[in-house]
């Protein structure tokens, strides 16, 4: 009955339970159930479009928050270069130029700014810094274990690289969302998802680079 009376509000997409048995302060458990909708919103903010689960950490004024960017954006002085990327973990980024100095605003999350730094700026750095090449060497790499989310845009998974067949494999650390840096831990390579893919199984070949 509740679910059906909050299907009459416009805007209502999903409903989800969260799950607390612990004393103290914390609203969120860690445990959530989604009762109607796919268990997440979207919203789109300065021309980016994120994907928000209950944990998300995200100005819910829409409006004043694209203002709030943009105003800090003109005021920094910076000349845009690049404001986000079709890249996932790691869309919201920022980079400019400010008297000839380069200006990188890396996302909140910390594991997009892990990818953030490999995919855009390092290369950036490399080239101010006089390198020749600037992108990392690519290798080809198979997937010792599958990857069962789809990609709308072009995705960087983390992983060890394990050579113990003869063959470079890679294992996919377990959680390879956006916020949780400590996945990143011994992780020596990225496999490159093209955009528009599907689930990809284990034993599939992927281009990647080593970190």
């Amino acid at each position: 009955a509740l679910v059906e009376r909050l299907k009459r509000i416009p805007g209502f997409t999903t409903l989800v339970l969260s799950v607390n048995t612990k004393k103290g302060n914390a609203v969120l458990g860690d445990e959530f159930i989604p009762l109607y909708g796919p268990g997440y919103i979207q919203d789109t903010l300065c021309g980016l479009t994120f994907r928000l689960s209950p944990r998300s950490f995200y100005q819910v004024n829409h409006h004043q928050a694209q203002r709030l960017y943009r105003a800090a954006i003109e005021q920094a002085g910076c000349e845009m270069l690049i404001r986000g990327a079709s890249l996932k973990p790691g869309m919201a980024c920022a980079i400019g130029m400010k008297d000839g100095k380069l200006v990188c605003g890396l996302s909140g999350n910390p594991a997009s700014a892990l990818t953030n730094y490999y995919a855009i700026t390092l290369p950036a750095l490399k080239k101010l810094a006089g390198y020749s090449e600037l992108i990392p060497r690519e290798i080809e790499i198979t997937l010792a274990d599958s990857f069962g989310r789809k990609s709308k845009r072009t995705r960087l998974l983390r992983g060890k690289l394990d050579l113990s067949d003869g063959t470079v494999r890679m294992r996919l650390q377990p959680e390879q969302g956006n916020v949780v840096l400590s996945r990143a831990i011994g992780c020596d390579a990225m496999a490159i998802v093209p955009e528009g893919s599907g689930p990809v199984p284990a034993g599939t070949k992927l281009k990647g680079f080593l970190l």
